[in-house]
């Protein structure tokens, strides 16, 4: 069930936003606090990204929406940035915590890749190349 759950999950976001290399801007870390949607509207995800490191994640996989209230860890100093989900309290995810990198793109764009690890491990993406790249955004 949990597997199955990862694999819609990730499958749904599956390179869906690819966008060309060479349109990349590094941004502060209080450029990610807002409104982001993801650009393909059948993936059904929205981040806002609040002070105080929290974060409201909407997911919409079609079957329902759900929202989760999480924290999330910017570390802005290594490029790509480092973005981590955490606070999973319930569901398959619960526990869990997303590694992920975050690259700012144009100011108004954000594009996403994450691993899922499980409690004690730390695994990450090493680029922008995997099959779970989306890009978001910015919500006006």
């Amino acid at each position: 069930m949990f597997r199955k759950f990862i694999l819609l999950f990730f499958s749904v976001s599956v390179l869906y936003s690819c966008q060309p290399a060479g349109s990349k801007s590094d941004a502060p870390a209080s450029l990610i606090i807002g409104k982001w949607q993801s650009v393909k509207p059948d993936i059904g995800q929205t981040y806002i990204f609040k002070a105080g490191n929290k974060i409201d994640w909407i997911f919409n996989p079609g079957s329902g929406e759900d929202t989760f209230h999480l924290d999330y860890t910017l570390i802005d100093s290594v490029t790509p940035h480092f973005l981590d989900l955490s606070g999973f309290n319930r569901g398959p995810l619960e526990g869990m915590v997303l590694f992920g990198l975050a690259e700012f793109r144009q100011n108004d764009t954000l594009a996403f890749d994450f691993e899922l690890s499980e409690p004690g491990q730390v695994i990450r993406p090493k680029d922008f190349n995997g099959p779970d790249v989306v890009l978001y955004k910015r919500v006006k």
